[in-house]
């Protein structure tokens, strides 16, 4: 996934420069300006930078002891991978009881995405795996799926709350929006709340 991204990243990339990105011109130049670009044009986060200036060390590491690559300057001190720590923040399950009894009736943005969120607090999944949920996954009491990131087919049992949930949308959960608008919206969530 790290190397699919970064790739993804370098391909957006690729247009703001004169030439063609390659091993010859991975120097201090290209650092800076990907850099900055990941940071101020795409709004990443320095973790998700370092991550893809790891993979980028990583390729030139592998290409440099295959004999591929002579260009050296990945090496430099300045080329560095940045990190930060994050802080890891979890719900008391009074604070999720509280989102759970809002009243958004006359919010439909913020009521899907809260019932989506309360899917995931109950079932333990990823967002990866409850944004995409399906009714054929939903069969005898059990949520059935397979994760997108183990491959691990998982059996849950559901829950009152995300039973309820179901039944509110007629067996068809509410559609996702994207995890990056999910973040946002659950952070309005919690100050209504005051989590």
């Amino acid at each position: 996934k790290n190397y699919t991204t970064a790739f993804h990243h370098l391909t957006e990339f690729q247009p703001t420069r004169k030439k063609k990105i390659g091993f010859k011109n991975m120097d201090l130049d290209f650092y800076n300006a990907y850099t900055e670009f990941l940071l101020k044009k795409l709004k990443l986060s320095s973790n998700t930078l370092g991550k893809d200036i790891q993979v980028i060390k990583m390729i030139m590491n592998d290409a440099t002891e295959r004999g591929i690559n002579t260009n050296l300057s990945y090496k430099s001190k300045r080329f560095i991978t940045i990190r930060e720590k994050s802080d890891n923040i979890y719900l008391k399950e009074h604070e999720i009881k509280e989102i759970e009894n809002l009243d958004l009736s006359n919010d439909t943005r913020l009521e899907r995405v809260r019932d989506l969120f309360l899917i995931g607090c109950y079932t333990g999944l990823r967002y990866s795996d409850f944004s995409i949920l399906s009714p054929d996954q939903i069969n005898d009491g059990f949520i059935e799926t397979t994760q997108i990131k183990t491959g691990e087919p998982v059996v849950i049992p559901i829950h009152p709350t995300v039973k309820r949930i179901i039944e509110k949308y007629n067996g068809i959960l509410p559609a996702s929006i994207s995890n990056q608008n999910t973040n946002v919206y659950l952070k309005e969530l919690g100050k209504k709340v005051n989590c």
